[in-house]
């Protein structure tokens, strides 16, 4: 199954659901998403194995995950937990990132 690109018309909305904050709201892009993620995550002074994975639906349908560094992933499989990265908060300054280990390996 294949994603496609988020179009303008479409209606994105973001959920982060944790025992003491929840949130839904609409964003305007995985940028916007992943910023309302972060802030979250920080403000409930939580660490990555107690704070929840965020997710965006478009148009009603989950199409992506937001891990605990507020990287989007983009569902693309037919079964299980198949993402690719959709999008980086901080691309160059991120040791995950494959350029910034590449740099590294030079």
């Amino acid at each position: 199954m294949n994603i496609p690109a988020i179009a303008a018309e479409e209606s994105m909305v973001v959920l982060i659901e944790h025992p003491r904050l929840r949130l839904e709201a609409p964003v305007g892009s995985l940028a916007d998403a992943s910023a309302i993620y972060a802030r979250m995550r920080d403000a409930s002074g939580d660490g990555a194995s107690s704070f929840p994975p965020g997710a965006i639906f478009i148009d009603g349908i989950e199409t992506h995950r937001i891990s605990y560094n507020a990287r989007i992933w983009r569902w693309h499989g037919t079964r299980g937990n198949e993402y690719d990265l959709a999008h980086d908060p901080a691309p160059n300054e991120s040791p995950g990132n494959a350029r910034f280990v590449e740099v590294l390996l030079r």
